[in-house]
């Protein structure tokens, strides 16, 4: 009777435990089954999800609204995150893309865009319509006549592909930006030639002059600008030798910088002359020196402008800084003291201009991520792109309420092609960071949120 007593708990167990896995199986599938249903159908997918499939790409039709979950009057699924964003008057101004650049010329200001060899020539994924789309937001346009593009060989210059780029600009009616002829980044025979500093002093005088003197006889009057020199500020805030020279200028990366006047050994002489090399090749041409992180107040702002001041007081023929203005969304940017930099140059003479515009989706830094934590923002969502919209009206407003700001140039406009893509690597792997949604046109060649917020922006500081 014991036993039977035993045996009828134990049967009495088994069936608890089997009633017990077949209603956690149960529970399970049907999770499953609910899961498939979201998948397959966008109208059910959440915004947890949403973040979840990071491989996903993000475009204008596919970002969805997380569903309440308390019963509630039905909504309809949000399938265009980005036009969400914009208010009705904003949409109306920005259904036209040559609202932004007819707003801002009447300030004197042009808004432009960076184009590239593949730009021109549809390189793929570009579409056969990227050409016309984009061509209605600018009429400023950049182009990389940089020393590795142009000399391939010692005296030898190949204008053919960058001329493909003026041409379209031109063309169209649009003016042209120059980019650089004196930068760090050089040819393997510039680098590896061996060459004495006064060598490298021909060599980079021929470059700057030739090139010019192209320009300046195939486009008369097309040349907007000069970005002659480029980047040869430190970032080393505590004047380290081995990145840095005690006035500010990099010691570790610009080749130019063993070119010296006779008897001087003074820093900036290859700055010096560089700019009085492009004046005699072409007096008309408007002179500028770009650098990066100098947006704001800091040391490398303070530095720059000192030594642009020497510059100007010495009678080098400089007319202008560009600020390249690269921003990411985890930084509360002070828009204002943008416009007070460039209200310094202004004092002193000079005109500014935003000359490589993007803001990444990114959380940190993607010069410098950190080690175990995302830094990029892989799935956008409606709020990640109206503060993205924020940074670029910033800019732009800045730039109008600055007294000499004559243009606003994108580094590139299109999701799928920007450089920041692949530029940001993880420092764990040396794989890219992944898509950072850099631009204003999502991945379909459609405004994202940013365009009608620099409209509005725009709208509100000047006059119809």
């Amino acid at each position: 009777m014991q036993i039977n007593k035993y045996r009828s708990h134990i049967i009495i167990s088994l069936l608890s435990l089997f009633l017990l896995f077949f209603c956690i199986n149960l529970y399970f599938k049907e999770r499953e089954v609910q899961q498939q249903r979201t998948v397959a159908d966008p109208e059910l997918k959440s915004a947890d999800n949403e973040v979840n499939s990071k491989d996903d790409k993000l475009s204008a039709t596919t970002q969805e609204q997380k569903q309440p979950e308390q019963k509630q009057p039905e909504q309809k699924p949000i399938r265009n995150a980005i036009a969400s964003l914009a208010k009705k008057e904003d949409i109306q101004d920005s259904s036209d893309p040559s609202t932004l650049k007819k707003l801002l010329i009447k300030k004197g200001i042009y808004f432009g865009d960076f184009l590239g060899n593949e730009d021109v020539e549809l390189a793929a994924p570009r579409p056969a319509n990227f050409l016309t789309q984009i061509n209605q937001y600018f009429n400023l346009y950049t182009v990389p006549a940089w020393f590795h593009h142009v000399e391939l060989k010692n005296g030898q210059y190949d204008f053919r592909g960058i001329d493909e780029v003026a041409d379209f600009a031109v063309a169209h009616g649009a003016k042209i930006q120059m980019q650089s002829p004196v930068w760090w980044y050089v040819p393997d025979w510039v680098k590896k030639g061996n060459f004495t500093p006064d060598e490298l002093k021909n060599i980079l005088k021929n470059h700057i002059q030739a090139v010019m003197r192209h320009y300046r006889d195939k486009y008369p009057g097309a040349v907007l600008s000069w970005a002659i020199v480029n980047e040869s500020m430190s970032d080393s805030p505590d004047f380290n030798p081995k990145y840095s020279l005690p006035n500010g200028l990099r010691s570790n990366l610009p080749i130019w910088n063993v070119i010296h006047k006779p008897g001087s050994n003074d820093p900036t002489d290859y700055i010096q002359l560089a700019f009085e090399w492009a004046h005699e090749a072409d007096p008309t041409a408007k002179l500028y020196w770009t650098e990066f992180n100098v947006e704001y107040k800091g040391f490398k702002m303070d530095r720059w402008f000192n030594i642009v001041k020497q510059l100007k007081d010495k009678g080098v023929p400089i007319n202008g800084v560009g600020f390249q203005t690269h921003l990411y969304q985890g930084y509360n940017h002070p828009f204002s003291e943008l416009t007070e930099n460039m209200d310094r140059f202004a004092a002193i003479g000079l005109t500014s201009e935003i000359t490589e515009l993007d803001a990444i989706m990114s959380t940190t830094s993607p010069v410098d991520p950190p080690l175990f934590r995302p830094t990029i923002i892989g799935s956008p969502t409606q709020v990640d792109f109206d503060k993205q919209g924020k940074l670029f009206a910033g800019v732009i407003s800045a730039c109008i309420k600055a007294q000499k700001c004559d243009a606003i140039i994108l580094w590139g406009e299109w999701d799928p092609t920007s450089s920041t893509n692949t530029q940001y690597k993880n420092k764990l792997t040396g794989n890219p960071l992944g898509k950072m949604h850099a631009n204003i046109l999502d991945d379909n060649l459609k405004p994202k949120p940013a365009v009608a917020a620099m409209v509005n922006a725009a709208r509100q500081l000047i006059s119809k």
